[in-house]
């Protein structure tokens, strides 16, 4: 998240003395945001996966049958 939040103030911490510094800036200011949206995505993939795995275990442990 604090990733995110960096990439949303990005312009108005950085100021560029020149346009030519602008095309440096927007590239950084959206790798931050790849970063940020991959790493968010790789952590709810993560907590479903976990999910779906104690899911599991708990209905091992109260049926002993096993389901298809």
């Amino acid at each position: 998240m604090s990733f995110l939040a960096i990439s949303v103030v990005w312009p108005r911490l950085i100021h560029p003395a020149s346009h030519m510094g602008t095309d440096w800036s927007d590239f950084v200011r959206g790798a931050i945001f790849g970063f940020a949206i991959g790493l968010l995505l790789m952590m709810a993939s993560g907590m479903a996966a976990q999910r779906r795995r104690d899911e599991g275990h708990e209905s091992t442990e109260t049926d002993p049958a096993p389901h298809p």
